[in-house]
């Protein structure tokens, strides 16, 4: 009888022994996908931070090449007086002296 209880336990221990397994298995599985479930969404914000960072300095350089370009042309303004009237004449000024004339197409009427 010694033999039978003995036999009758180490089946059931073994069923235990099953069952804390499948129970750790699925213990570190679910720990494994809460790791996946919060890291992947932060890996995919960083990267989208990543690119808009990378696009931000490629705004900013392409800012800072106008700034210079302005600040030349500001030194121009203030050293050269050819270059403001080059410029002023561009955009239609005329000195308070000068008359301008406009040539009217009589075919256009």
């Amino acid at each position: 009888m010694g033999k039978a209880k003995h036999k009758a336990k180490g089946i059931l221990g073994n069923h235990w022994v099953a069952v804390y397994r499948v129970a750790w298995s699925l213990l570190i599985c679910f720990i494994l996908i809460s790791i996946v479930y919060v890291f992947v969404p932060k890996s995919r914000a960083l990267r989208h931070y990543n690119q808009q960072r990378i696009q931000l300095q490629k705004s900013n350089k392409h800012l800072e090449a106008e700034i210079l370009a302005l600040q030349e042309k500001q030194a121009r303004f203030r050293s050269d007086p050819a270059f403001v009237e080059l410029t002023a004449r561009g955009l239609g000024m005329i000195k308070t002296n000068e008359h301008t004339y406009r040539v009217i197409d009589p075919s256009e009427h």
